[in-house]
């Protein structure tokens, strides 16, 4: 189990000024934009514009501070909230984000479809209640502090499970309900039927 402390993490431009990225997480461990299997990453946005082509790749995108953002999927329109569910999407359609009235910062998982595929949820828990997970590798971000399995986190920062960890995590929190986006990565040789 690592904890991934978000302050820790490094920001780094975009090539076209429009933003900054902190990656949060890469498998394999020294990939990089061009040849990962999966990755998770956090993004400052503050103007519209399209997204980067990434083909066979597929895409979950939420919300984690900003007013809003609106996004087009293809020619149809989605709208993120702090507190609403994710959106999924393929990386090789046209996307673009078409509104986003106050700078914000997103939260988002690629993963290779020759590798592997993932999900994206956010989940409301209460005080004690546990978490079973769904696959291989997990990544549980708090968005608001709390406890993971008596690791403490701070708001956006995130505990990274693989197969040899506990297949069940305990949510502690001093508030009323502890919010967290959980992502799911199942990994698959290549040569399997998908």
């Amino acid at each position: 189990m690592e904890t991934i402390t978000f302050k820790d993490l490094v920001e780094t431009p975009w090539k076209n000024g429009q933003g900054t990225t902190r990656q949060i997480a890469i498998h394999p461990k020294n990939a990089d934009i061009s040849n990962f299997q999966w990755r998770i990453s956090a993004a400052t946005v503050n103007t519209v514009g399209p997204f980067s082509n990434f083909d066979n790749v597929t895409r979950s995108l939420a919300l984690l501070t900003g007013e809003k953002i609106t996004l087009s999927i293809q020619g149809h329109t989605v709208e993120l909230h702090r507190d609403g569910q994710p959106v999924t999407f393929s990386g090789t359609v046209p996307t673009e984000m078409t509104d986003c009235p106050t700078p914000a910062l997103d939260f988002g998982v690629m993963t290779n479809n020759n590798f592997a595929k993932h999900s994206l949820v956010h989940a409301d828990f209460n005080d004690g209640q546990t978490y079973q997970r769904k696959s291989s590798t997990t990544l549980i971000l708090a968005l608001k502090p709390c406890q993971l399995d008596k690791n403490s986190l701070d708001t956006f920062d995130a505990i990274l499970l693989s197969e040899t960890d506990p297949n069940c995590v305990t949510i502690q929190t001093q508030t009323r309900t502890a919010p967290l986006l959980i992502a799911e990565i199942s990994e698959y040789c290549p040569a399997e039927p998908q």
